[in-house]
């Protein structure tokens, strides 16, 4: 929707696969971070251009997603947090003890980069995407 047009109209935007569930991750200037059929993908809807990405290592629904901008290098960046793993029988998934595996996808250069381990409890936002 155009807000700013004199006469507002709603546009319904075709997604380019078919689709039986879409989490959203975050979002910035209309582009989304999006895990669809569980793949991860940038996606324009405007455009209705998309970047599929392949994350390193392990998948688990613990992993955490975000997206940002550098407007330096006029880049969208994927934040990726990794969980230590734990025995989800023993402990309740928030107290995980440990430092997380932080990477960095750079949709410019198409690749990931892992920038090491933080401290960080993914679990304290579980329900919460995009916040870090």
């Amino acid at each position: 929707m155009d807000y700013q047009a004199p006469d507002p109209t709603l546009a319904e935007l075709e997604m380019p696969w078919k689709s039986c569930g879409v989490d959203i991750w975050g979002s910035f200037n209309g582009v989304l971070l999006a895990s669809i059929d569980e793949e991860l993908r940038l996606w324009n809807p405007s455009i209705g251009m998309y970047q599929k990405i392949t994350p390193p290592g392990r998948s688990s629904s613990s992993i955490m997603y975000a997206l940002g901008y550098d407007s330096i290098n006029d880049d969208f960046k994927v934040v990726r947090v990794v969980p230590p793993i734990r025995d989800v029988l023993s402990m309740p998934p928030f107290y995980d003890d440990g430092p997380s595996t932080v990477h960095v996808f750079s949709s410019k250069q198409s690749s990931w980069k892992s920038i090491g381990d933080f401290d960080y409890r993914g679990g304290l936002y579980y329900g919460r995407r995009g916040v870090f």
